[in-house]
């Protein structure tokens, strides 16, 4: 994945935030502009941690798409999802705080990672005497075969 085109298309966005279906062509064409313009934000986010160039995992296409399109709401007044300013505010602290959390690495984009924020577990063995240190040594190669 390259970072260039939106997430989301027209029908999304009607599918989200609009009451019923617009056969507009022309209203249509400007959605999808808004949501190309939208899109660069995420771009940016994507550049800063690397993200460009992975394959995207499967749940953050659908997170790109959501956040592109909530993105492209609140910068642009659609007459078909018009949002109040209480709405555009909260859609907009949406909009900063996942993109804030996408380049601290606390949403991982990209298939086959985790984020920082997902919990992890480890273990160690420690060496109490000098006796130990052999059956440790042993073990962990038994571990990894």
């Amino acid at each position: 994945m390259n970072c260039t085109g939106r997430f989301a298309n027209a029908e999304d966005y009607i599918d989200l935030l609009c009451s019923g279906s617009v056969e507009d062509l022309s209203l249509m064409a400007k959605i999808n502009g808004y949501l190309d313009i939208a899109a660069s934000d995420i771009h940016m986010a994507m550049a800063a941690v690397g993200a460009c160039d992975c394959t995207l995992s499967t749940y953050a296409l659908d997170f790109l798409k959501k956040l592109n399109i909530i993105d492209a709401a609140r910068l642009h007044n659609c007459p078909c999802a018009r949002i109040s300013e209480e709405q555009r505010q909260a859609y907009t602290d949406f909009v900063n705080e996942n993109l804030r959390r996408i380049i601290n690495g606390e949403i991982e984009l990209c298939d086959g990672y985790m984020g920082s924020m997902q919990p992890a577990y480890g273990t160690a063995e420690q060496n109490l005497t000098v006796f130990s240190a052999p059956d440790i040594i042993l073990r962990r190669i038994q571990r990894e075969g």
